[in-house]
């Protein structure tokens, strides 16, 4: 809006509009969505109901340990864990460069993001406090150590054809990585949890799980013991 203004603006002043029509349009009020924890009197609604209480719905500590237990072997595992822990957006997660990490220190800082197909200008963050240092914990630090290990064996395996974006998070040829496609690939996690707890309530056995779903049988537990219900948007 402060683009359209000052456009419109020096149109003003270049008297080629008498005046700027924007100061007489009203826009509409924006609601902010409050958004609500999935309790377990909601979980066992939604279970029980199929009943989504609010338009925005956030886990509990314990159901997204539980998700980061279920996808322990995921190649990008270390993604979803410091998005869990640190509360970064998808395109920051997926824009961090790893000029910005510092794992001696244990310290990240957010200063661009990736583009966002959410956003029509993807640039820096839309805010100062979207520009930030924070801190890491331990059990973070090592498991980005772990995946720094892994991609220096993709970046020896790939040789000449490695794309050296700089990214901490890459495909497996270096490239980087959509915002989009994270999500996309958080949903495809859930549902296959999800998926899990069906099979077995139809009768289907651990063994046979983890064989269909090709995931451990520790996963197939996990899965089998916390329900995940939806969240983010459900509009």
């Amino acid at each position: 809006m402060a683009v359209l203004d000052s456009a419109l603006n020096s149109a003003v002043k270049a008297k080629k509009l008498s005046a700027n029509p924007r100061v007489h349009v009203e826009l509409p009020r924006v609601k902010k969505v409050k958004p609500l924890v999935w309790t377990r009197p909601r979980v066992q609604r939604w279970l029980a109901k199929g009943e989504i209480p609010g338009p925005v719905m956030v886990w509990t500590p314990k159901q997204t340990g539980a998700f980061l237990d279920f996808i322990e072997g995921e190649r990008l595992y270390a993604l979803y864990h410091v998005t869990a822990f640190r509360g970064l957006r998808r395109a920051e997660v997926t824009g961090l460069p790893w000029t910005e990490l510092d794992l001696d220190e244990a310290l990240l800082t957010v200063l661009e993001t990736a583009p966002d197909d959410e956003y029509e200008d993807p640039d820096d963050p839309k805010s100062e406090a979207g520009s930030r240092t924070m801190s890491l914990d331990p059990g973070s630090v090592d498991i980005l150590l772990d995946w720094q290990d892994r991609q220096d064996q993709e970046r020896a395996a790939a040789g000449t054809a490695w794309i050296d974006s700089g990214m901490v998070f890459t495909q497996p040829g270096g490239s980087e990585l959509r915002p989009a496609w994270a999500s996309q690939r958080f949903d495809e996690l859930v549902k296959k949890y999800n998926a899990i707890r069906r099979g077995h309530a139809d009768g289907k056995t651990v063994e046979y799980l983890a064989r269909r779903h090709r995931i451990s049988e520790d996963a197939v537990h996990v899965a089998l013991e916390e329900p995940l219900p939806p969240i983010g948007s459900t509009t």
